[in-house]
């Protein structure tokens, strides 16, 4: 937690931790930074697209990214829905680059430019 590429969030109501989000490459020179993980404790609820857009929005104003990206499993939907929900645009399949549950598997990655978040 002290490598300054990284930075983390968490979701607060009053007092009760109730999310948390993880970006990758914070402040990077390729100006490019990653989602890398985001969780609530309680999904469905619109909690996780009020966390994105407000980590989203933390990353645009904070640093000179161009662009932020995230990879998601293709089948998970309601991921699907939150991140086009704020801004997101799926952009293609990334095959077999996730290692999970002992087997490779696809990725969705989803992006948003900086000049698309200014116009949402």
């Amino acid at each position: 937690m002290d490598d300054n590429h990284y930075a983390y969030f968490i979701a607060r109501d009053c007092a009760a931790s109730v999310g948390f989000a993880i970006v990758r490459d914070w402040g990077a020179p390729e100006r490019v930074t990653c989602l890398k993980r985001i969780a609530v404790s309680n999904p469905g609820k619109e909690l996780g697209r009020r966390i994105v857009r407000a980590v989203v929005g933390t990353v645009f104003r904070e640093t000179e990214a161009h662009r932020v990206w995230l990879s998601v499993f293709p089948e998970n939907e309601r991921a699907r829905r939150a991140y086009e929900a704020v801004g997101f645009k799926a952009e293609g399949i990334a095959r077999g680059s996730a290692y999970f549950g002992g087997i490779h598997r696809d990725e969705l990655i989803m992006a948003v430019l900086r000049t698309e978040w200014t116009a949402v």
